[in-house]
């Protein structure tokens, strides 16, 4: 194949002069005997002679007008050297849950730390920043063992090993795939979380604008190279913003055409006014919101279901445990808990015990204990992402999931989808128990 893109290159550069073709051959041939170079070592060469101001606009030019050939050729079959900024900074397909962006993230410290020898001050200025982000990722995972956590790190590494040889995978497109999932990260990991990557990703793309000016041979020490490499990291920017959400009335529609397609006539019409009414009974204490749904790893998802039904243990790790959660939500907001008629007793029942208290008639209050963001939105097991709310509202929620599913082609299984999440504390804190009628 290389050889095929290399004769097309030769002829277009060439207009099909074959003298002309043989003598660049032969002198090709010459100076690279005993040297092996890849398609992506000649656009990358050619791509640093046509940005280069020190050399001769005549060579700038040439090589501005191989580069577009040969670009164009690589591009026929989709390989990863012709892959544009656009391309790279706005990914279509990316990781779309919190332990495989972490995953891809490590893999490239990894791999750059043994490039360079495990010299920390030897590596690229965008390393620490990646490196940074990283470790923010494992620490969203902390509802995970670490003993668990890094046996399916461990084996997942092998894999990236094999995707990093057949896919080309650079650290800009790293930083695409980074930018795009914090576009709706705020739904995926805790506050905390989010503000730190989104930090350090800052970071991560001005260290990158800069490696990229200084391969185009502007110096970053000149007011020239200061201002091109504030431009590029501008750009990068810029791409990366342009993968907004979709609109929440535009989603529906697609929602409502994707029933109609999927099941015609009387149970399609069934499911879309299931839907429309289902909507408009959204509680005052929440809104609605768009969110990215993609099933978690079975691994992390049996090693979670397990923790969530912890029971309490004096003395345990309750980071996860449902029973956990309950005793703090009655503690913190009792007085939500007060406000909609629970007794005294019946509160400190469920601080004490961790579970859902009984009325005077000997009936369990209609409580379930949820995700705010729900783990098939990226969301962890953690207690700072639970909160206690009517089971009647856990149900609503879970139908509208469903109905957006059934509205799915068939083999379709991740996507944008429409939901409902709590209004935060005038702090900006979530709150444990809803504010909403609990019988």
């Amino acid at each position: 194949m290389n050889e095929e893109l290399g004769g097309k290159f030769l002829d277009e550069l060439f207009d099909n002069d074959t003298k002309a073709i043989r003598a660049f051959m032969t002198r090709v041939e010459t100076i690279s005997r005993g040297k092996s170079s890849s398609l992506s070592d000649v656009v990358d060469l050619l791509n640093s002679l046509r940005w280069n101001t020190k050399l001769p606009k005549m060579i700038t030019e040439q090589a501005g007008g191989a580069f577009d050939v040969l670009n164009g050729c690589l591009n026929e079959i989709g390989h990863p050297a012709a892959i544009t900024q656009q391309d790279i900074f706005a990914p279509k397909k990316g990781p779309d849950n919190v332990y495989d962006l972490y995953v891809v993230t490590w893999h490239l410290v990894i791999v750059t730390l043994l490039n360079y020898g495990k010299d920390f001050d030897a590596t690229p200025p965008w390393f620490m920043p990646l490196a940074r982000i990283a470790e923010q990722l494992k620490n969203e995972m902390n509802d995970i063992s670490e003993t668990e956590l890094d046996a399916f790190v461990n084996r997942d590494m092998h894999v990236m090993d094999e995707v990093w040889k057949t896919h080309g995978l650079t650290v800009e497109e790293v930083a695409g795939w980074v930018g795009r999932f914090m576009l709706n990260g705020h739904h995926r990991m805790q506050p905390n979380t989010f503000w730190h990557i989104h930090f350090h990703l800052n970071d991560f793309l001005k260290a990158i604008s800069d490696n990229m000016v200084e391969k185009q041979g502007y110096s970053l020490d000149t007011k020239r190279g200061q201002e091109q490499a504030e431009e590029c990291y501008s750009d990068l920017k810029h791409v990366i913003l342009q993968y907004e959400l979709p609109d929440i009335e535009e989603l529906i529609d697609q929602c409502h055409q994707g029933i109609a397609k999927q099941s015609p006539g009387r149970k399609g019409k069934k499911l879309s006014d299931e839907f429309d009414r289902v909507r408009g009974a959204l509680p005052a204490s929440m809104y609605e919101t768009i969110v990215y749904y993609s099933k978690e790893p079975m691994e992390l998802k049996r090693s979670r279901d397990r923790d969530f039904k912890k029971p309490w243990v004096d003395g345990g790790d309750h980071r996860t445990s449902r029973n956990a959660f309950i005793r703090k939500a009655a503690t913190v907001d009792a007085d939500i808990l007060r406000k909609h008629g629970m007794q005294e007793s019946e509160i400190e029942y469920m601080q004490n015990t961790g579970k859902i208290a009984y009325n005077a008639n000997g009936e369990q209050y209609p409580l379930t204990v949820e995700h705010v963001n729900d783990r098939e939105y990226g969301g962890t097991n953690t207690v700072d992402n639970m909160i206690l709310l009517h089971g009647d509202i856990n149900k609503m929620i879970d139908r509208l999931k469903k109905i957006q599913l059934a509205s799915w082609p068939k083999g379709q299984k991740e996507g944008w989808m429409y939901t409902w999440k709590p209004i935060e504390n005038e702090d900006g804190s979530l709150p444990l128990v809803l504010d909403e009628p609990i019988v």
